[in-house]
């Protein structure tokens, strides 16, 4: 049970991870639309 546990707080600690990325990545593609699109600033 414990190794059940251990492997879905790792794997929950990865989807975190890549979530955090996700975030990061769609923050840089809406300020590059920023530039684009001057008039929404």
């Amino acid at each position: 049970m414990t190794d059940r546990l251990t492997d879905a707080e790792a794997l929950n600690e990865i989807l975190l991870q890549i979530l955090e990325e996700l975030e990061l990545m769609n923050k840089i593609k809406l300020r590059e639309n920023g530039w684009k699109l001057n008039e929404f600033n």
